[in-house]
């Protein structure tokens, strides 16, 4: 089994490799940046059959100048954070808040004064969530034990191997879940001594009451519309979630906190792939 899931892995490698590496084909387009940029922002192709032909061959562009996935995130991990916003669709707000350690820290306890409730785990809650729906599954193949001498637990070195062969039956248990269902595994995990895991959540902010509130906010479609992404390519999409998951009631909100940085590109493809793929809401909030 494991070597029929890695000559899958295998086969999505090169595609991979330009979504993880943070600095790869900035270099070839900055000669012609100003073209690149107002192909993108203005959402037309480029014209010069130079500029064509030089950039097809790198996955740039097509032979018709349309500007390629792979050359929309190159493009837009080069601009500003503004205008990164602006072809990404995303709110972008300013706030004036005090900054005691850490911008995005600071940044939530603003929005637990609004009545939020929320953690600082960079889309971990959603890991979490994904873990406990598909506990069933999971927990029968010694997925969440600590490897002696590891202090990582089993669980996060396989779950992206797991998952990536076995998307149709995790996605049937997400379909059936409930908030019992939810509860009753996250604490099967806590209670079974996964030290690792208590740890680990518990430093982000993620606990049972805020868990139930986060599911029930997103509900079943959500969610498997986050799983189906998720579980295209785990690899990748564990990264580039905005700092902050808050909600209130039924609303669910993830922020990306920015002070004098902007997006990186692994923020760039996991942010632009979930507004296409789900009806999540995101902002991007400069503290100044």
């Amino acid at each position: 089994m494991f070597e029929n899931i890695e000559e899958k892995l295998y086969q999505i490698s090169n595609d991979r490799d330009w979504k993880i590496n943070e600095a790869s084909n900035d270099m070839i387009i900055r000669h012609y940046f100003p073209y690149f940029r107002e192909a993108v922002l203005n959402s037309h192709p480029l014209e010069s059959k130079e500029i064509i032909q030089k950039y097809q061959k790198e996955g740039i562009c097509d032979n018709s100048g349309k500007i390629t996935e792979k050359g929309h995130v190159v493009v837009i991990s080069n601009l500003p954070l503004e205008e990164q916003c602006e072809a990404l669709g995303i709110e972008l707000e300013s706030k004036s808040i005090h900054v005691d350690r850490k911008a995005e820290t600071s940044a939530l306890e603003y929005y637990i004064k609004q009545g939020y409730q929320g953690c600082y785990s960079e889309g971990m809650i959603i890991g979490v969530i994904l873990y406990c729906l598909c506990y069933k599954k999971f927990f029968p193949l010694d997925l969440f034990k600590v490897k002696e001498g590891s202090g990582c637990p089993k669980g996060y070195i396989s779950f992206d191997r797991y998952s990536f062969d076995h998307r149709s039956g995790l996605m049937g248990l997400i379909g059936n879940a409930d908030e019992k269902i939810v509860k009753k595994n996250f604490n099967k995990i806590l209670k079974k001594q996964y030290y690792y895991f208590r740890k680990l959540w518990e430093s982000q902010g993620i606990n049972e009451e805020l868990v139930i509130r986060v599911y029930n906010a997103l509900g079943n479609k959500e969610i498997a519309n986050i799983a189906k992404l998720y579980f295209k390519d785990p690899f990748v999409y564990q990264k580039g979630w905005p700092d902050l998951t808050i909600v209130k009631g039924k609303r669910a909100r993830f922020i990306e906190v920015k002070t004098k940085d902007k997006l990186r590109r692994s923020q760039i493809i996991t942010i632009s792939d979930l507004k296409k793929s789900t009806n999540l809401e995101f902002l991007v909030l400069k503290v100044v």
